[in-house]
């Protein structure tokens, strides 16, 4: 069973992270751990255009350009640790 939840250690006083819902912090981890669309897709059981959608919805949040924008970002908060 999968449970959202923002990772501990997130950092609340970044207003783009503490903007993520917990899906997108999901999908951000998957991102940091370098997972493509399809394998986060098949981890959440959600369609690979659903993936595309909150990745989108994670670089607009984040103001940044790319997946491994965000996931430098994410780690850089100390919130990409792997579960």
């Amino acid at each position: 069973m999968i449970v959202s939840r923002r990772p501990a250690g997130l950092a609340d006083d970044s207003p783009s992270l503490a903007a993520l819902s917990n899906r997108e912090h999901d999908i951000l981890r998957q991102i940091v751990a370098g997972r493509s669309n399809p394998e986060i897709a098949a981890e959440f059981f959600i369609s690979v255009n659903t993936v595309k959608f909150h990745v989108a919805n994670i670089l607009r949040k984040l103001e940044v350009r790319s997946r491994l924008d965000a996931a430098v970002l994410f780690t850089a908060a100390g919130s990409g640790g792997s579960e």
